[in-house]
């Protein structure tokens, strides 16, 4: 800056005899700064000096070229705020006072100065006519003022962003200074802490364990003149609690005192929070992992760099707490495996690096000598199609394979018995037909041969021995076709369901008529099935809506098909990727409940009295038999008053 009272020196210059006027210039150019007079009443300038050249590159030409205008070498931005600085020059006591801005350089570019100006002439009125200034470039001195102003905002943006601040505690005068990020953290103003921080505040705001706690070791720290670390529990002003974590250093003077602590603080709440939740997930993923008996791992393709997680060390009977006692790598775990599955139990090798996915499995044995069964899921990641990561799941499958085994040997057992059950059902029923025939013949000629001596009751008994025996018969070839069904070894082949059903038409020609049975069929499908059981499907059908139609009203039966939807391959289970016809057989016979629904398709079972519709409750069985030797569904929908719905869901192929 210029030295104090050198814009009155300059004054003094210029209230000199002019006589002097070429001196004074002279003098006035030697100035460290650009000096002019403002002509109030012309709003132009009346001197400069030559100083404006070198600073602004500026002849005195230049600015008469400029016509003396003075404004012309204020920087755009700033024409306003000049202006308004002039306007209000006669207001300001002493007439003296000064004002930042920027003006143009002849170059292009703009320097800064701080003009200070003061009256040099009044007119008659007492108003100033003239007014002298001295003009100091502080462009660089501005732009460090700027710079440090902006640090000093990324600073405090810094601090707003990362959620920490520092602090300084004078320990004499017991107060406190905060700098903007821990006033942004508490939540409150500068102005509103101004005459109540302290370390008392921060006690008042601190939880009560957090107080004996930050005690405690900042005592500790100014008596030992050591580095403090703690963390304490703080209310900001909307009530909510904040973690902080706080780190303090005494400064010790020269004579080995202690008069200050300085510091930083950080909000640690969100990760306090994360490396909560880390734990609970961390430690719920091992308790899934331990209930079921998995563990997860990850590699690049040399193993190098391999993780695994705890329940991996569960399965190979390590404590995962101590992990840092063992070097986890592909090494570590195949040391288990027994000799014959090694190769097997390698994570990656030259058989299944061509597949994305591949299953591997391999026995071991435990750090306590226990063996188990193994299996890995595993997936490659590429890189430009070279394998470049691998990861999986490896799961305890010892007790599955021990389940499949069990199984396999019950179904083994099964299947005997079924056999045998099936051998006995059919021989039982052949031996059965010998004395049936006896039964039936001689009761026959009994009646033939002594029918004119038999009493009323006598007779009775025989009639109701030839029906029981023609019920016998009935049953024992539906239990023989139900048994034919079970262990029929026929060949599947492309069957047109339109000829089976005019083949079951033929078969049932006398019932239809006598029942005056009207039947109404769409096309039917050609499917990949058993010709004979597709045609005892139907006629069973057929036959049970002719049995149960109403006495007193004529017979319909409709016989409809169309594709299946997805929703009933989702709803009934069915094998999704294969089509499905969906064949319904409808009648408006006598019905039933809806609730025996499925009780009609168990043998042996019936709604009715066989007085009234005889028959073995074998056949709807055996229907139900056929559709499920074709992977298929079969279900029915009944009611009293309208009929009976069939329901047949059968695949397209095999």
């Amino acid at each position: 800056m210029y030295p104090s009272g050198g814009i009155q020196y300059i004054k003094l210059l210029f209230e000199g005899d002019d006589s002097v006027k070429e001196l004074r210039e002279k003098l006035i150019d030697f100035y460290p700064g650009v000096v002019y007079i403002y002509d109030t009443s012309q709003q132009k300038l009346s001197f400069i000096n030559k100083r404006v050249t070198d600073m602004l590159g500026y002849s005195i030409d230049d600015i008469k070229q400029l016509d003396n205008d003075f404004l012309k070498l204020i920087f755009n931005e700033d024409v306003d705020a000049v202006k308004a600085h002039l306007t209000s020059f006669d207001n300001t006591p002493d007439n003296d006072f000064e004002f930042d801005c920027r003006f143009n350089h002849k170059g292009g570019d703009w320097r800064y100065f701080r003009s200070k100006g003061i009256t040099l002439n009044k007119n008659e009125a007492g108003k100033t006519a003239s007014m002298l200034f001295i003009a100091e470039d502080i462009t660089d001195k501005f732009k460090s003022d700027e710079e440090i102003r902006v640090m000093r905002q990324i600073i405090n943006e810094n601090e707003q962003l990362l959620q920490f601040g520092n602090w300084v505690w004078d320990i004499k005068a017991d107060k406190l200074s905060w700098s903007e990020g821990l006033y942004n953290m508490a939540g409150y103003t500068r102005e509103e802490l101004k005459d109540s921080l302290s370390c008392e505040f921060v006690r008042e705001h601190a939880s009560l364990a957090s107080n004996d706690q930050l005690s405690d070791v900042v005592k500790k720290a100014v008596t030992e003149k050591s580095r403090f670390h703690t963390q304490l529990s703080f209310k900001a002003k909307d009530d909510t609690n904040i973690i902080v974590s706080a780190i303090g250093t005494p400064v010790v003077n020269s004579d080995g005192t202690v008069d200050k602590v300085v510091g930083t603080a950080r909000n640690i709440t969100d990760q306090i929070i994360f490396e909560e939740t880390l734990l609970s997930f961390k430690q719920t993923q091992l308790d899934r992992e331990r209930f079921m008996g998995y563990g997860s791992w990850e590699a690049n393709t040399d193993f190098s760099n391999f993780i695994a997680s705890d329940g991996m060390l569960l399965l190979y009977g390590y404590d995962p707490a101590k992990r840092g006692d063992h070097k986890i790598d592909e090494d570590f775990f195949l040391q288990h495996a027994i000799a014959e599955d090694a190769e097997k139990a390698a994570l990656l090798n030259r058989e299944n690096t061509e597949a994305d996915y591949f299953i591997t499995a391999h026995t071991i044995v435990t750090v306590s000598g226990e063996e188990k069964k193994l299996e890995n899921f595993s997936k490659i990641v590429r890189n430009e199609g070279k394998p470049a990561k691998i990861y999986g799941i490896t799961r305890d499958v010892t007790r599955l394979k021990e389940y499949e085994r069990s199984l396999e040997n019950k179904i083994k057992e099964l299947n005997r018995s079924n056999k045998e059950l099936e051998e006995f059902a059919y021989v039982a029923s052949h031996d059965l037909q010998e004395p049936l025939r006896k039964l039936m013949t001689f009761s026959e000629r009994l009646v033939s041969k002594y029918g004119n001596d038999l009493g009323a009751d006598v007779k009775m008994y025989v009639d109701r021995i030839v029906a029981a025996s023609e019920n016998m018969r009935i049953l024992i070839e539906n239990l023989l076709e139900f048994s034919r069904v079970t262990r029929a070894a026929e060949q599947y082949r492309q069957v047109d369901l339109n000829e089976v059903l005019k083949d079951v038409y033929s078969d049932l020609e006398i019932r239809i008529a006598e029942s005056n049975a009207d039947i109404n069929t769409t096309t039917l499908p050609t499917i990949e099935a058993v010709a004979s059981q597709m045609k005892q499907l139907f006629l069973n059908l057929i036959s049970n809506s002719i049995k149960f139609h109403k006495k007193d009203d004529n017979l319909s039966i409709f016989i409809t098909s169309q594709k299946a939807s997805e929703e009933d391959v989702v709803t009934h289970l069915l094998t999704p990727g294969i089509p499905y016809h969906k064949i319904t057989v409808e009648d408006n016979g006598i019905g039933f409940e809806q609730e025996y629904s499925e009780k009609i398709f168990q043998i042996f079972q019936r709604l009715h009295g066989k007085v009234e519709y005889p028959g073995s409750g074998v056949g709807l069985a055996i229907c139900k038999k056929i559709v499920e030797n074709h992977n298929g569904v079969i279900f029915a929908e009944g009611n009293p008053a309208r009929g009976a719905t069939f329901t047949i869901i059968l695949p397209e192929y095999k």
